[in-house]
């Protein structure tokens, strides 16, 4: 994830906030994904902190409005985690959803 930070880094100086999200929390959804190959011998990491990449499918199933994912700010991009957050709190999840924190959202909603 140094290399995932790097380069969101660079983006994030370039091309700001939603970009940067977008970089991030795709690279911890692809770990996710491909979690029983990477550490087959090593712990599964804890992906309870992982947030929702931001897309316009997302935005839009959470209902969210005036709101260009790659325009974000910092202020705009944790508003929308918090509602992501409040949509995911109303409904039940099952044992592996609940343990991915808003990262659980993407997976539900896409």
């Amino acid at each position: 994830t140094l290399l995932a930070s790097s380069a969101a880094s660079d983006v994030y100086k370039r091309q700001g906030y939603g970009l940067a999200q977008k970089l991030i929390n795709m690279t911890f959804k692809y770990l996710y994904v491909f979690s029983d190959l990477i550490f087959v011998d090593k712990a599964i990491p804890d992906f309870s902190s992982c947030d929702c990449p931001l897309d316009s499918i997302i935005i839009k199933k959470a209902h969210i409005k005036d709101c260009v994912w790659s325009k974000l700010t910092e202020q705009q991009y944790l508003e929308c985690q918090a509602k992501i957050t409040e949509l995911l709190n109303a409904n039940s999840l099952d044992l592996e959803l609940s343990k991915l924190g808003n990262l659980a959202y993407d997976f539900i909603n896409w």
